[in-house]
């Protein structure tokens, strides 16, 4: 009866496993970028779509074979046109503005490419209110977000271009017009949240780490740790030294200071899931509790040096809004705040299971090594991904 018990733990904590892996499969989040500019009496929009979700939403590529072609997405202009027009807009006072549209073009971001469209208004009177209605790809990807850059007519420079989050779905975006206007702060703190709970390459990274943080190493193998504390303290460690590594390159990344390119830190990033998991695999060598305390010291330099490299991950959402260092200190403590806190989420829901099934055979047989096992196999398929720009894993 007691063994059943124990497989019956084992098998819920695979599967809270499986179920991440399998989402972190299904993923496919995405991101547009919209800069409103009030100047010289008008609104001017430019507005950045990620082309993969313009075609999936709309059909563009016409001959069907995986390649959106320049031509294909001009025949489709005005289509693309209405459907824009159709799921954004600026009202002031109640009223619609209305915009004129441009040509299209195409851009980049994180090597992927992007529709963009050009907008211009009169801007109404400056005693007017003005409200951002957005829902493009909100019913078609849950996790959608905009980020928006705003910059209001007659505000200084030290306070131009107002990084704020758009949720589709969520209600209007009041556009501030004066110098009183808030930054975004709470926007990115929300979003600092969203993305470590959606990022799941960070949030596997994270999880992977932590699974013999409830156990320590020796001679005869794995054994339970003896009381939540000890556990407690390994995992402060791991967490703590992937929040400071990360928030130090995150700061760098964000302020212009350090540039990588994308292809190669979101590889590095796959790289370092995968070292991390077969790590888990492999036995460190031990010897009582300082084999233990061996592999918990491992552990949480593994976290160190890998969250460098993670933080430049974190960093790509803040650096595709263009922001000059005056403006981004208040978009970076909250977006970084957001991950902590997404983190410490993450942390108060799988250590207490954790530790609730480390004293079963299940738990050290089945879901340590099950789990680091499938943690690997997504990491490896992101890593080919990625390094060679395949596209066939969704992130």
């Amino acid at each position: 009866m007691i063994a059943g018990r124990d497989w019956i733990r084992g098998i819920l904590l695979t599967g809270l496993l499986v179920c991440l892996c399998v989402k972190g499969w299904a993923h496919s989040a995405s991101t547009t970028f919209l800069h409103l500019t009030e100047a010289d009496g008008r609104l001017s929009a430019r507005l950045e779509l990620p082309l993969r979700d313009v075609d999936e939403v709309l059909g563009l590529d016409a001959d069907d074979d995986g390649r959106l072609t320049w031509g294909e997405l001009r025949h489709r202009s005005g289509d693309v046109e209405r459907w824009v027009a159709s799921n954004w807009g600026v009202t002031a006072g109640g009223h619609p503005v209305e915009f004129q549209s441009a040509a299209l073009q195409v851009t980049q971001h994180a090597d992927e490419g992007y529709v963009v469209l050009h907008f211009t208004a009169v801007a109404p009177e400056r005693a007017v209110p003005l409200r951002l209605g957005y829902q493009i790809l909100g019913r078609e990807d849950p996790d959608h977000r905009c980020l928006v850059r705003w910059s209001p007519a007659g505000v200084s420079d030290d306070r131009a271009r107002i990084p704020l989050v758009l949720v589709p779905g969520r209600g209007d975006l009041e556009l501030t017009r004066s110098e009183s206007g808030p930054a975004g702060w709470g926007g990115f703190l929300r979003e600092g949240v969203h993305h470590i709970w959606t990022g799941y390459d960070h949030l596997l990274f994270l999880l992977v780490l932590l699974l013999p943080g409830v156990l320590r190493q020796t001679s005869d193998g794995w054994e339970a740790v003896p009381t939540f504390r000890e556990s407690a303290v390994a995992v402060l460690k791991v967490v703590t030294a992937f929040t400071v590594a990360h928030s130090i390159t995150l700061a760098l990344a964000a302020l212009e200071m350090v540039r990588l390119p994308s292809r190669w830190v979101e590889s590095a990033i796959a790289a370092s899931i995968l070292i991390a998991a077969v790590g888990n695999l492999v036995p460190t060598g031990a010897g009582g509790a300082s084999g233990g305390a061996r592999r918990r010291w491992s552990a949480w330099k593994l976290a160190f040096v890998f969250g460098l490299i993670h933080g430049f991950g974190f960093a790509g959402v803040l650096g595709e809004l263009g922001l000059r260092r005056g403006d981004v200190a208040g978009p970076l403590l909250g977006f970084n705040a957001g991950v902590e806190l997404g983190q410490l989420a993450v942390v108060a829901v799988f250590l207490p299971l954790a530790f609730w099934g480390r004293t079963t055979r299940a738990y050290r047989q089945w879901v340590l090594p099950a789990g680091s096992v499938l943690i690997a196999v997504m990491a490896g398929g992101w890593l080919v991904d990625r390094a060679f720009g395949l596209g066939f894993m969704p992130i």
